[in-house]
């Protein structure tokens, strides 16, 4: 009902081809300490640079760290690929053929004028624009997916720290 905005991919900087962990470990007196990394050679020649991202996880030290660790990994790098975004303004009524809050939901797209935008994005943001018959919302492209996405056998790699070393 009101203005339209595209961006056809993420930029560069909030990409990652490379994901570096750091959590704390318990035997390093509850110190952060470098974690596994998950490098993807393929997406790196694709992207033709390493782009590194880091996930700080201060909260995490019991003996499923790794694990989850891992976990969150693999779903920070197959979101950070996604960039497709949508502000747009929407009519009230799609408050209405929703089942559960906005916010978080996926919906689909689908456009004849915008057929380059069409596609599965979850929302982000919502809020009535100034006449309250429409509201203004943002659309970040999603995969219900990637959240469920882990195969522990596959998936985990074997991983322990590093000895310190303190001389």
């Amino acid at each position: 009902t009101g203005p339209f905005d595209y961006r056809a991919a993420k930029p560069k900087r909030d990409m990652a081809n490379r994901i570096k962990m750091r959590f704390v470990a318990a035997d390093r007196e509850y110190q952060l300490a470098d974690g596994p990394v998950l490098d993807r050679t393929d997406l790196r020649s694709a992207d033709g640079e390493l782009l590194d991202g880091t996930i700080d996880l201060p909260f995490t030290m019991d003996t499923g760290a790794v694990t989850r660790a891992q976990r969150l990994q693999k779903a920070f790098l197959a979101n950070s690929r996604l960039g497709r975004q949508i502000s747009c303004r929407c009519d009230v009524v799609l408050l209405a053929e929703i089942e559960d809050e906005l916010v978080g939901s996926y919906l689909n797209v689908d456009s004849e004028l915008f057929a380059q935008a069409n596609g599965l994005y979850q929302c982000t943001q919502w809020g009535f624009a100034d006449n309250f018959s429409s509201i203004d919302i943002v659309l970040v492209e999603g995969a219900p997916s990637i959240e469920t996405d882990w195969n522990g056998p596959t998936d985990e790699k074997p991983f322990t720290l590093a000895s310190l070393d303190v001389s």
